[in-house]
């Protein structure tokens, strides 16, 4: 299945299809250093929470991912996917701190954990744009009309994660 859609995404002009290999017997992971053209904040972060290093497929979307080409990435479970889509957010934020994301997600279980991930990361990086903290928005089938639009207008004018 991982070769099909590969085909049919490789098909498409820039974009990138990396995974890992099919399940074998558990082995060691494979560690590659921080891509040297992270902001020096994030990679700070990052040496103090990966001290190894990232896992090779990290690496490798990374690279893709902050050279400007889509990226698919397809890995077991509990693999590090987080980090390949949240790292090049927050090293385009530290840059430019007008930079906004938009992250969907399937499920609001889903969507609450990565949110809280994703801002405990931000939480762990010194720069600040200026005019404050960013703004933090959730919303989803219950968030109320008041909610939605304030989101919307502090996501255009700060960081949103």
């Amino acid at each position: 299945m991982i070769d099909t859609v590969g085909r049919l995404l490789a098909a498409t002009d820039g974009l990138s299809v990396c995974h890992d290999p099919p399940a074998e017997p558990p082995v060691p992971g494979t560690f590659e250093p921080l891509p040297p053209d992270l902001h020096p904040d994030l990679a700070a972060s990052f040496t103090r929470h990966y001290p190894g290093g990232l896992y090779r497929h990290q690496r490798a979307a990374l690279d893709h991912l902050l050279a400007g080409r889509h990226t698919v990435v397809a890995t077991r479970t509990s693999s590090g996917k987080s980090l390949i889509y949240s790292a090049p957010v927050l090293n385009a934020l530290l840059h430019d701190p007008d930079a906004t994301a938009l992250f969907l997600f399937p499920q609001k279980a889903l969507a609450n954990d990565q949110l809280g991930r994703l801002c405990a990361a931000a939480d762990d990086l010194p720069a600040v744009p200026p005019g404050g903290p960013p703004a933090r928005i959730s919303s989803h089938g219950t968030t109320g009309r008041p909610t939605r639009t304030s989101g919307r207008r502090s996501a255009s004018r700060s960081r949103s994660c």
